[in-house]
């Protein structure tokens, strides 16, 4: 029993007409990988066998609408015309229906497939509206305010890969400086230290890599800063205690034990805790009394 072959349920599928370009790539590789043949006529035209039409002394063409007569044709004739078949009906499977019904009075792949461009890309003037539309926006590229540094870099690289599609050419340095730029103002500093690195400018994966790697760097360290500084807060238990009132961390933000009990009290005070017993404590005598009689036994003495 011959192998199944399963090849026909992969073909890549033409999501939308600005998803041209990445499928003609996706199905280029799909069909080279079942045999070379098929791209080659979807690319360059079906093959044109050397036997001549049997009603006239002209050769076949590729637009020629009627069938070889397969009798008349070599091994290798026969199997390259059977291949156009293939090419075309594989590319066929991959297009959405509205595509196809637009696409009904072509017979060749070839003939389909410049139709199926011309849709989708369009003539020059709109491909040359596009290309301008596509510069403008790279010039305006900037932070959108809400969106991560991840989302803005996702949006740049969708810019970059409709430009490329479109063969809209650009200095690498130029996308280097108008990605740095766009990045917000906290990023200053970052910016700057990229700007002097010995391989600025550099391809865009490096810098976005480069630039994912300080994000993601800058994250650990707010969490860990936010995690140092939970450790330090104040811990009310139901007890209510003034022994489980703090951290013992925060016994040294206090000068002396007054402080420190008049901060416990503020957790051990009947307004904020009806219930729980009221403490007693010696009072301290105010300290610029303190200080004051401390004057008036100097100078008796």
């Amino acid at each position: 029993m011959a192998p199944n072959d399963d090849s026909d349920n992969r073909v890549p599928r033409l999501l939308n007409r600005a998803d041209f370009k990445n499928w003609t790539i996706r199905l280029r590789h799909h069909l080279c990988s079942i045999d070379n043949d098929l791209w080659k006529s979807i690319e360059k035209g079906p093959h044109i066998p050397t036997q001549t039409a049997p009603d006239s002394a002209s050769t076949y063409t590729k637009d020629s609408t009627e069938p070889y007569p397969e009798d008349n044709l070599s091994a290798e004739d026969l199997r390259k015309v059977k291949n156009d078949s293939k090419a075309y009906s594989l590319m066929c499977k991959g297009l959405p229906l509205q595509v196809l019904s637009r696409l009904d009075g072509y017979q060749t792949g070839f003939t389909c497939f410049k139709a199926l461009k011309s849709i989708c890309e369009g003539g020059e003037q709109l491909r040359s509206l596009k290309k301008s539309k596509l510069k403008r926006q790279l010039e305006l590229f900037e932070h959108i305010n809400g969106e991560t540094v991840h989302q803005m870099m996702n949006r740049f690289v969708h810019l970059t890969t409709e430009m490329t599609n479109l063969g809209v050419k650009t200095e690498l340095q130029d996308l280097n400086d108008r990605l740095l730029c766009a990045l917000p103002s906290s990023w200053k500093q970052t910016v700057t230290l990229l700007k002097h690195t010995e391989k600025f400018p550099m391809e865009l994966d490096l810098l976005i890599g480069k630039i994912e790697e300080v994000e993601t760097d800058e994250g650990s360290r707010n969490t860990d800063r936010s995690s140092s500084q939970t450790q330090y807060k104040y811990v009310v238990n139901p007890a209510n205690t003034v022994d489980n009132a703090f951290l013992a961390q925060d016994v040294t933000k206090f000068e002396d034990e007054g402080d420190l009990f008049v901060g416990a009290s503020f957790f051990t005070d009947s307004a904020y805790f009806p219930n729980s017993p009221t403490y007693s404590q010696p009072q301290s005598p105010p300290r610029a009394q303190v200080h004051s009689q401390n004057q008036k036994n100097q100078s008796e003495n």
